[in-house]
């Protein structure tokens, strides 16, 4: 090869010393992004078909308190949509922070005067 083809790609392609590619991982947070909320809608409408089938079911075969009892089921979905979002949108977060922190540790520093 010559020198000029060399040159050429040693401009086309620049050389890191990272071992992450930072479109994959950006790519991997917007898509965890987007899965919390679909974790948060899909378990709320579950959430509230169950409220409704449990109340509609057993208004009248049980008294208040059984009532009650069973439309505590009805919470799980809520609570599991619930941290399935919040675990998603953590996980989102962490890699932007640790994209943002790999890359202000390879910024040169301002020399001190």
């Amino acid at each position: 090869m010559s020198d000029q083809t060399t040159d050429l790609i040693k401009e086309t392609k620049p050389e890191t010393d990272t071992y992450h590619d930072q479109d994959t991982l950006i790519r991997i947070a917007v898509t965890a992004d987007r899965l919390s909320w679909l974790f948060l809608a899909l378990f709320t409408v579950t959430g509230v078909f169950i409220a409704l089938f449990l109340f509609w079911y057993f208004k009248h075969m049980f008294s208040g308190e059984q009532l009650i009892v069973y439309m505590l089921f009805a919470i799980t979905p809520f609570t599991l949509g619930g941290f399935l979002w919040i675990a998603s949108q953590a996980l989102s977060e962490l890699i932007y922070l640790l994209m943002d922190i790999e890359d202000n540790s390879r910024r040169p520093k301002p020399p001190v005067e």
